[in-house]
């Protein structure tokens, strides 16, 4: 919830650094010959499945008796083994430099071990991350993680020095409560074993993903960003090896580990912000809407303290999006999600469960301690659903979470498209002899605006129009974005037209507010919105018209 280690009990610092000292494992001098990896005895593939991933271009087998979770772009995959709740989940991520260093840097793993090993003649380092225990941080349970790592650059062999891609297959099993495996557990070792024997490389590297929202939508901007430190688009993070002590400085952390610089709260507002339902904010990373983000240290109008005005429109309420809300907490991201429309909380009803819905984990049954997206889903055999989910701060990358018929959770579905948006500055007009809108400015929170200033007269002397057609989506929500008050001050009246020729007028004194404005929230028409006109409600020459983006989310 927070950033500071400080505020845990004595109880949940020792459950914290438990792994430490249980079953840490030694790390390997095996930076020498490689290992060739056989299949492992007992397991034939014959009957198995082949999945090709459309995205990456990799290809990997998978046994019938696992569900594959398959997520709405073919791509980002989960194994999922229903009735242990082990996962499979292959990671792909890009950087700058040679393939063997990329894959160096997997080894770079304090506590964990570690092998140099060969698949079909591809080189790949095979990590044993420590055994991690169940804690308010760690829905997932008990558990043993351990990543294999292969990377192909565009170049002709490993020491290229050229873009590189690296893969990777990460299995999350389920042990006791001392770490320990059962006959079922070191079967799915066994299992992932054989997998990673039928993973075959692609024969070229991919192009990256173009980093568009509707290219990249929550739950791909989740997968590309859950390990990440920071997300001010700089190299600089930490990874906690021992907790919140002795910290390592790096741009990523390995699975499981604490990341105390960017907390859950903000790693799930970013993912959302990249479905247009956090309006006007931008959420940087990997594929995210821009390289350069807004802070999160609580000051000015960014994750930290975002400012949403709803009805009368009059005033503003603002949301700590760093921080998990509801009871017990400050006003944050469940409170925003709820209160502004975009989430409906069904509790523990994981009917509704989409790619891209937030879940809230709570501490007892009374504080919501945790969050994380969901990144996969799946019915099994038995109709039960199982939630699949990527976190941060304690960063978790497709790891099962939630069986229908659970407690200590409660799921927030975002039932809107959330690949459909727009976010952009509206078509600018000056009626008659009105005043002249200015060139493009940008306000003190880095958002984009124009404005205009009164010239007297009680009369519509400009406006900010937005139209478009062809989206049938009724549940549509419209927010308008408002510069600060020292270059908007003037009455504005917003009209919203819908497809089947209704009309609706309200009225923002933008004297009284700034940042985004909610005119409409999601779900309150029953008609497609197809225009939205902002323009002065009077002409008062000490007044200035400023407007930003309209934003139009589904």
């Amino acid at each position: 919830m927070f950033g500071s280690f400080a505020h845990l009990t004595g109880h949940v610092k020792r459950q914290l650094v438990f792994w430490v000292g249980v079953c840490a494992l030694l790390l390997s001098s095996a930076f020498g010959a490689s290992l060739v990896h056989a299949m492992p005895p007992g397991i034939s593939t014959a009957t198995w499945k082949t999945f090709t991933d459309p995205v990456y271009g990799f290809t990997l087998q998978y046994p019938t008796s696992w569900n594959l979770v398959v997520a709405p772009d073919g791509s980002h995959i989960t194994i999922a083994n229903s009735h242990t709740g082990a996962t499979i989940a292959p990671i792909m991520q890009s950087q700058s430099g040679t393939a063997m260093a990329a894959l160096s840097g997997a080894t770079n793993t304090p506590g964990a071990t570690i092998k140099w090993i060969t698949v079909n003649g591809a080189t790949a380092v095979d990590v044993t991350q420590p055994f991690t225990p169940g804690s308010t941080f760690n829905p997932a349970g008990a558990l043993i993680t351990r990543t294999v790592t292969f990377a192909k650059s565009s170049g002709a062999s490993l020491a290229s020095s050229n873009a590189t891609m690296t893969y990777a297959l990460q299995l999350t099993v389920k042990t006791d409560n001392q770490g320990h495996l059962s006959a079922a557990g070191q079967a799915d070792v066994n299992t992932f074993n054989a997998v990673v024997q039928t993973f075959r490389l692609p024969t070229k590297v991919m192009s990256p993903l173009n980093p568009s929202p509707n290219n990249c939508p929550v739950y791909c901007w989740a997968d590309d960003n859950w390990n990440f430190n920071l997300y001010d688009d700089s190299s600089n993070g930490r990874d906690c090896a021992n907790v919140y002590y002795n910290c390592v400085y790096e741009q990523k952390a390995p699975a499981n580990r604490y990341q105390p610089d960017f907390q859950c709260a903000e790693f799930v507002s970013r993912a959302v912000a990249q479905g247009y339902t956090v309006p006007g904010l931008i959420n940087g990373g990997v594929a995210g809407f821009s390289g350069t983000v807004t802070g999160h240290s609580g000051a000015g109008w960014d994750f930290g303290k975002y400012s949403m005005t709803k009805a009368p429109y009059n005033g503003t309420a603002q949301y700590w999006l760093t921080d998990t809300g509801g009871a017990g907490n400050p006003s944050g991201l469940y409170d925003y999600l709820i209160n502004d429309g975009i989430g409906i909380n069904e509790g523990t009803n994981l009917g509704p469960t989409g790619w891209g819905d937030v879940i809230f984990f709570y501490e007892g049954q009374s504080t919501i301690q945790h969050v994380m997206v969901v990144t996969g889903l799946y019915t099994d055999s038995s109709g039960k659903i199982h939630i699949i989910a990527d976190g941060h701060n304690y960063d978790q990358y497709h790891v099962e979470v939630a069986v229908s018929g659970q407690s200590g959770f409660v799921l927030v579905h975002i039932p809107m498209d959330q690949q459909d948006g727009i976010s952009t500055l509206p078509t600018y007009y000056s009626n008659g002899d009105g005043p002249a809108w200015s060139s493009q400015q940008t306000d003190g929170w880095g958002q984009p605006y124009r404005y205009a200033y009164m010239t007297g007269g009680n009369f519509t002397s400009a406006s900010g129009d937005l139209a478009w057609s062809g989206n049938t989506f009724t549940s549509c929500g419209i927010a308008i974005f408002t510069p600060n008050a020292s270059i908007a001050s003037a009455t504005a009246t917003v009209e919203v037209d819908l497809a089947n020729r209704s009309s609706y007028y309200f009225s923002v004194s933008e004297a009284n507010l700034y940042g985004a404005a909610l005119i409409v929230k999601p779900n309150t028409y029953g008609s497609p919105i197809t225009y939205v006109s902002v323009y002065n409600a009077n002409g008062n020459a000490s007044q200035a018209f400023g407007l930003g983006q309209i934003m139009y989310f589904c």
